[in-house]
């Protein structure tokens, strides 16, 4: 479960949990008990005070669960927008790989992101920005990353370039006249 769905869950238990009908039913019954009415309305107000905080909070929560389930949804722009603009571009892409099953592949595929299929996975609960959408993000970030020059490629070729210098030294160390000839360029 999504960390923020965790949250969100606790805390809406801890707030059920100190408003349950039990807890301010005794709440105020132990108030009343005191017999102090100046006590008594104070008392009552604290707890009016509590629950209308708890109130705010709980709403807080809603819209929070709310924000949440609405970033994980396609809206009917959305899924429309897919339809009509990736559907083309997939086509294009199949059509240039000249591949014989392309066109088999693409029905596969259009009839996958058409806008009722969309639709009908989502109020099952399939989550595309999650099942499809991060992965694709971590594929192309990979991608990105594994074309990068990493310092670790540098210090290699520095260190192949050092050992091809070593072995000219010592092809030039072997025979006298090449040392020789280098020993007065080098002063």
């Amino acid at each position: 479960m999504d960390p923020t769905l965790q949250d969100l869950s606790a805390s809406l238990s801890e707030v059920a949990l100190r408003n349950a009908a039990a807890a301010v039913t005794s709440k105020i019954s132990a108030t009343k008990a005191k017999r102090h009415d100046k006590a008594t309305i104070a008392a009552l107000e604290d707890i009016i005070n509590e629950l209308l905080a708890d109130k705010s909070e709980l709403i807080r929560i809603a819209q929070a669960f709310e924000d949440q389930l609405v970033a994980q949804r396609l809206s009917s722009d959305d899924v429309e927008f897919i339809t009509k603009n990736l559907l083309p571009v997939l086509r294009q892409l199949m059509d240039a790989s000249g591949q014989a099953e392309s066109a088999e592949m693409m029905d596969a595929v259009e009839s996958i992101l058409s806008a009722e299929v969309l639709t009908i996975m989502q109020l099952i609960g399939f989550n595309y920005r999650e099942a499809i959408g991060k992965p694709l993000t971590d594929l192309v970030a990979a991608v990105i990353v594994s074309r990068m020059p990493s310092d670790q490629d540098s210090n290699h070729d520095l260190q192949q370039a050092i050992a091809q210098r070593d072995i000219a030294l010592t092809e030039i160390a072997r025979d006298p006249e090449s040392w020789t000839r280098l020993s007065k360029l080098m002063g």
